[in-house]
């Protein structure tokens, strides 16, 4: 608009828009990719992993059985290793949060 006002030709203000326009895109990216980041915030259940629980119900993949006790809860697991079964009063570590259980291996 202001090349515009002051009378040059139709193509030097193409140029400006375009030499505008894409500076303002470099400039402004940083900032815009700083807003629009998401961030993975953990949720409480993300806490459990790493820790040692007591298996309270022997752990079967195979008959889709087994719970674990951690922290004073209940919790459905499952073994990592497929085909292991892991017998009650076992120490085992949560590896993985899968949906509603987690995954463990014996320690």
């Amino acid at each position: 608009m202001v090349a515009a006002r002051a009378g040059t030709h139709i193509m030097v203000q193409v140029v400006v828009f375009l030499v505008v326009s894409v500076a303002l895109l470099i400039l402004t990216k940083p900032f815009i990719k700083k807003v629009l980041k998401q961030k993975n915030e953990p949720t409480n259940a993300d806490v459990i992993i790493g820790r040692i629980g007591v298996v309270v119900e022997n752990i079967n993949n195979l008959e889709e059985k087994g719970a674990v006790k951690i922290d004073g809860k209940i919790w459905t697991a499952r073994s990592l290793e497929d085909g292991r079964e892991i017998q009650k009063d076992s120490k085992v570590k949560i590896v993985k949060i899968q949906g509603v259980k987690v995954l463990v291996e014996e320690v």
